[in-house]
């Protein structure tokens, strides 16, 4: 039977999980950003071209007009989600730091990947990606 993961284990994979679901809002939230001005664009051409008012034109309107209703607000709730992801990080950057101990008192690979966790965590912070422990 192996043997249970260490708690610095746990505090990395935790860290790690953290930093790669901040990178996949922030790819989210640049998708949405970029779906949100299509729609305005198609809106604004829509709008400039039409010479007549018909039920059909004024019904894709208003269903392009939900949806970017429905865009934004998609786009606030993921920004909304940004603060507390980051006291997340920062939370478990203090579990990781505070679970390294004495140089040589913990399995190498382990501590080099704790390291890389924090190296990583970095820009999730908003500080500059210089390698920890280096």
């Amino acid at each position: 039977m192996a043997p249970a993961p260490s708690a610095l284990s746990i505090a990395t994979s935790s860290l790690t999980r953290l930093v790669k679901e901040e990178q996949s809002y922030h790819i989210e939230l640049a998708q949405q950003e970029s779906r949100l001005g299509r729609l305005q664009s198609t809106t604004a051409t829509n709008g400039s071209t039409r010479q007549t008012h018909d039920a059909d034109a004024d019904a894709d309107t208003d269903n392009v007009e939900y949806q970017i209703r429905q865009e934004k607000q998609a786009i606030e709730q993921t920004k909304a989600l940004f603060p507390q992801l980051r006291r997340r990080i920062e939370d478990g950057v203090k579990t990781v730091e505070g679970q390294l101990g004495p140089e040589g008192t913990q399995d190498q690979a382990e501590v080099h990947r704790a390291q890389e966790a924090l190296t990583n965590a970095r820009p999730a912070l908003g500080l500059p990606p210089e390698q920890y422990g280096a």
